[in-house]
């Protein structure tokens, strides 16, 4: 079984020598390499040749794409790539030895299998970063495998399978393998989830950061008509808090209402950050993320519903 390995980065010269460095570690290595760049201005192109030129034995070639969204760039690198299964990361990331040997060995153990998704670990260093990926990266038994949509980051596909469902959206800016992925699982492809096969990134625990990404995430979606349980659990609570406000000044004992609802709210995700290693404060601390990353979801579901593509 032939196995392209297609990856998509921008800017990233700080970081891509140790995606590379992770790439090149795989003990189940892939036949080939393809590096999409999307118009890099900090010299990561020039990056990636010096550590190929370093590196003859590893089969990768770069792609210059400038002006491109990921999901073009994806397309662009599965479009040209010979391999039977693709696999999909992200640049950003760092790839544990055995996971691209477990994602292939889906595929051996099963021919039906056409998509296999592995995980996803964040890579916390301080406090804002913990706060971060506690409050909105899932613990592994958190995940319901008939359910799963598998992030970019970590999956592999029969390239025929991307041919049958028409690729990655290119018209999908922020949330390319939401889409995706619900095409696959709307063609009644075999999708399997694998667990171990994971890779980690730094996750951005900075509140620009955030909110970015989250806002991201919310406007492509709701661009493209998907409506997760997370937006509208964000919609429902704006409009409880906004009939509080309106109510307030003429019932103003209608906030004590507010105070149980609240205490359910932050115990409920306390609870959840500690079951995802939260110590300390953490578990206190981290439901403000998810207050800011729910804000975030109503602003990017707002744009997005003005931009709806069909």
């Amino acid at each position: 079984m032939q196995v392209t390995l297609v990856t998509t980065f921008l800017n990233e010269a700080a970081d891509i020598a140790g995606f590379l460095d992770s790439l090149a570690a795989l003990t189940r290595p892939p036949d080939e390499i393809i590096l999409v760049d999307g118009g890099s201005t900090d010299g990561t192109q020039d990056a990636v040749r010096a550590y190929l030129d370093a590196h003859p034995a590893l089969p990768a070639r770069l792609i210059e794409l400038p002006g491109s969204n990921r999901a073009q760039a994806r397309n662009h690198g599965i479009r040209t790539a010979r391999g039977e299964v693709i696999a999909m990361t992200d640049a950003g990331c760092r790839l544990r030895p055995d996971w691209l040997a477990r994602l292939i060995a889906a595929f051996e153990r099963d021919a039906a299998c056409e998509m296999a998704g592995g995980f996803y670990e964040a890579e916390a260093r301080t406090l804002g970063e913990r706060l971060a990926a506690l409050a909105t990266v899932p613990g592994v038994g958190e995940i319901a495998p008939e359910t799963f949509l598998p992030s970019s980051r970590s999956v592999a596909f029969r390239k025929k399978l991307w041919e049958r469902v028409g690729g990655y959206p290119e018209d999908n800016s922020y949330s390319e393998d939401t889409e995706f992925d619900l095409a696959v699982r709307k063609s009644g492809a075999k999708m399997v989830f694998v667990p171990e096969a994971i890779v980690t990134w730094r996750i951005d625990g900075g509140a620009a950061g955030i909110f970015r990404r989250f806002f991201r995430y919310a406007r492509g979606d709701a661009a493209a008509r998907i409506f997760s349980p997370a937006y509208r659990r964000a919609g429902l609570q704006f409009i409880l808090f906004t009939a509080l406000v309106a109510l307030s000044p003429s019932v103003p004992w209608v906030w004590l209402f507010a105070v149980p609802v609240v205490g359910v709210y932050w115990y409920r995700l306390g609870t959840r950050a500690q079951g995802r290693g939260g110590r300390g404060i953490e578990p206190l601390l981290s439901p403000l993320v998810n207050i800011w990353v729910d804000i975030a979801h109503l602003c990017g579901t707002t744009i997005g519903l003005f931009e709806r593509r069909r």
